[in-house]
């Protein structure tokens, strides 16, 4: 189950990307797309958070493996939200 807490801290920092796009003069009526990037180190964990987004109605992207810095590798997948910047 999705964890009440980390979805308001992702909410809250997508109200302040909606804020600066209007600030920096972007159109409120456009439609923008913005991504929410999820990546695990197994499978299992990021299939179940994916499968947490898709019951809540957002469209998931089909998941990949990542090389990161320190040369693991992750799970990743994408959740793009498209939406009017209005405050």
């Amino acid at each position: 189950m999705a964890n009440p807490e980390q979805l308001e801290e992702q909410r809250e920092e997508t109200r302040l990307i909606i804020e600066e796009l209007l600030d920096d003069g972007s159109d409120p009526d456009a439609l923008y797309t913005i991504e929410h990037h999820l990546s695990a180190d197994d499978f299992e964990t990021l299939e179940k958070a994916a499968v947490e987004a898709f019951k809540l109605g957002y469209e998931v992207t089909d998941p990949e493996e990542l090389e990161v810095e320190e040369g693991d590798t992750v799970i990743c997948c994408d959740i793009p939200e498209r939406m009017c910047a209005e405050r």
